[in-house]
């Protein structure tokens, strides 16, 4: 029995914003816009799922060319694909510790098109499949607990937060290769270890000649050139979304007591990509603990690496009952949504693909 049967819908709106510009124009075909940086809603699919194929609790997602999307699941900890138009779900892991096997499947990423890296958190490893016939292709170990994978032409850049070598990322190049370290880490984190521990969460991408990366608790993304070494950064506006403070972190370690007020009163990075050379974009979501779940709006803005400044945030117009999973691929940004089961019966729970593409002028 389908535990969602929904018809495909297309929709297609607009919604721009850029700091420094507080007034939003409504438009007469109900698009919001201040002229400047947009994310135009291309599409949104139902995944069609069974009772026995679903998608449980996801942890990250990431694409291929043909715009199928990998789901890593960690309620079932094994890791789903499913076509463009939502249907063919399938898993495509099996769980354990062997070779090709995953314990718990996190981030993902699309290497050159022709290999799925999945992180397994459970080995502190990148498993490596073939994405045609998913059969194994090796692993690489990180050295350390990894918070996000993603590709770039070369190989994979790792955010892992890494306190005592004084780095934020590493870079994969095969499966044979030692991890190359790098990355300036902040402040707040050298001089108090327990937090690095703790919030230690950084979102990177990269392209051929710089990472990019933002950190939990920080209001700032960072540019680092690899060659050069020189270190841009850019703080990031925040006009409707909580934003970063980092002594929120600091109160936390001196009084614990606190954690119930103080704990996710920041926005959370979920995604940073490139757009181009000069441009990244950075999804955020507010996180609010309601019962034993989270909820909470998720946001997206662009980083203009020329002028060093960041666009006002967009509201993603998604639903904010359960977190959504991003990933980009080029300019477009798809998001995995999850909607709860409002009959309490099971029918009404679904799960949605969403794609915008990001584009505008720059800030």
């Amino acid at each position: 029995m389908m535990r969602v049967k929904l018809a495909v819908t297309t929709m297609l709106a607009t919604l721009t914003a850029c700091g420094g510009t507080d007034a939003n124009h409504v438009a007469a075909d109900g698009s919001v816009t201040d002229g400047t940086t947009a994310i135009t809603l291309i599409d949104s699919v139902a995944v069609v799922e069974t009772d026995s194929v679903f998608v449980g609790r996801p942890n990250a997602i990431t694409l291929d060319a043909a715009g199928r999307v990998y789901i890593s699941d960690a309620a079932a900890k094994r890791v789903l694909r499913v076509e463009r138009d939502g249907s063919g779900l399938t898993p495509i892991t099996r769980v354990g510790a062997g070779p090709g096997e995953v314990q718990r499947p996190s981030s993902l990423a699309m290497v050159g098109d022709s290999v799925l890296a999945v992180y397994d958190g459970g080995q502190r490893r990148v498993v490596l499949f073939n994405r045609e016939s998913m059969a194994a292709r090796g692993s690489i170990a990180t050295g350390g607990f990894a918070t996000s994978i993603r590709s770039w032409r070369k190989g994979l850049v790792v955010g892992a937060l890494m306190v005592d070598s004084l780095t934020a990322f590493a870079l994969l190049a095969n499966n044979t290769a030692v991890p190359q370290r790098g990355g300036s880490v902040p402040r707040i984190y050298l001089e108090n270890p327990p937090i690095a521990q703790a919030f230690g969460t950084v979102e990177v991408a990269r392209d051929d000649s710089t990472v990019v990366g933002v950190f939990e608790g920080s209001g700032t993304a960072y540019r680092w050139h690899l060659r050069s070494k020189q270190i841009d950064s850019a703080v990031l506006t925040a006009s409707t979304r909580r934003g970063a403070r980092p002594e929120v972190l600091l109160e936390l370690m001196r009084n614990p007591s606190k954690a119930p007020t103080l704990m996710f009163t920041w926005s959370f990075p979920m995604l940073v990509g490139m757009l181009s050379q000069d441009r990244s974009a950075v999804v955020t979501y507010d996180p609010t603990l309601s019962g034993s779940n989270f909820t909470g709006p998720a946001h997206v803005q662009v980083v203009d690496w020329r002028t060093r400044l960041s666009c006002r945030e967009v509201l993603l117009p998604v639903s904010a009952e359960i977190p959504g999973r991003y990933a980009m691929r080029g300019d477009t940004l798809t998001a995995l949504v999850q909607h709860a089961d409002s009959g309490g019966d099971g029918t009404g729970a679904s799960t949605w693909i969403v794609r915008w593409v990001i584009g505008g002028a720059r800030c």
